[in-house]
C-alpha cells in the first residue's frame, strides 16, 4: 500500500527508481520522465550512452534561448562595409582548395 498511515510518520523515506532501461524482443529501450519510449538500441551501453545524451539535450532545452549556445571564442568579427573585389575568390580558395 503506497503513502504513509498517520501513525508512521517516524519511519524513513524510501525512494524508489526504476531502471530507465528495459529489453522487448532483443532490443533495448529507455523510458523517459516525459512519458516516451526511446529506442531501439542493439545493446545496453549504447542504450546508456544514449540515456546521458537524451539528458545532456534536455539539459540544454531547459536553458533560455540565449544562454543554449554560445558562440565559438576564436571566430573574428565580420568586417563592416563591402567586400573587396577578389576577397571571396580568396575566402573560398581558403575553403576549398
Amino acid at each position: 500500500m503506497p503513502g504513509t498511515r498517520a501513525h508512521d510518520t517516524d519511519a524513513p523515506k524510501t525512494v524508489f527508481r526504476s531502471d530507465r532501461i528495459c529489453r522487448v524482443n532483443g532490443e533495448f529501450y529507455f523510458n523517459t520522465r516525459e512519458g516516451t519510449q526511446e529506442g531501439p538500441f542493439e545493446t545496453r551501453e549504447a542504450a546508456e550512452k544514449e540515456v546521458a545524451a537524451y539528458i545532456q539535450r534536455m539539459m540544454l532545452l531547459a536553458k533560455p534561448p540565449a544562454e543554449r549556445f554560445e558562440a565559438p571564442a576564436s571566430r573574428e568579427p565580420i568586417p563592416a562595409g563591402p567586400v573587396p573585389v577578389g576577397a571571396a575568390e580568396r575566402s573560398e580558395a581558403a575553403i576549398f582548395p
